[in-house]
């Protein structure tokens, strides 16, 4: 009879436990829509600062982690590393992150860096981006900068 009623307590707490687990799960999730905490497929569209002109378009991939840090990765690693960065949440649903990549000749050689900033407001499950970026040269010296427009979705 005692070996039944700790079966039975044992089966109830797990019950308990998975119950728990799942509305935290539900929460999480929930809170996540608000956020832009998550993995999200990108397109970036480098424009022309001056008139808005399309440049050129490219798929990338963002992760946003819990706690403010981010990585970026591109299509192509051949002539660069992923960026790596932080996020803040400004008020509501904007948001501002900084992300930073080494760049590479095509020989390995060292060709500098990129830091990119960027403004981004989540509407509707899409996160639209302006951003600007500066280069920098294998020396440190700013080089050349430009600007990009991004829409991305939720990895699901």
């Amino acid at each position: 009879m005692n070996i039944r009623i700790h079966k039975l307590a044992a089966m109830a707490l797990a019950i308990l436990v998975l119950t728990a687990a799942s509305k935290m799960s539900a929460q999480s999730a929930d809170s996540n829509a608000n956020s832009i905490v998550g993995t999200w497929n990108t397109t970036v569209t480098f424009v022309d600062c001056t008139t808005g002109a399309v440049i050129r378009s490219f798929p990338t991939m963002n992760t946003f982690n819990q706690g403010g840090t981010m990585l970026e990765t591109p299509r192509s690693l051949a002539q660069r590393s992923p960026g790596h960065g932080t996020w803040a949440r400004t008020q509501g649903h904007e948001y501002t992150s900084t992300f930073k990549f080494f760049r590479s000749n095509a020989d390995g050689t060292d060709n500098g860096y990129q830091i990119v900033y960027r403004s981004q407001v989540l509407e509707d499950g899409t996160l639209n981006t302006t951003a600007v970026f500066q280069n920098y040269n294998a020396a440190g010296i700013p080089t050349t900068s430009g600007c990009a427009l991004e829409t991305a979705t939720r990895l699901q």
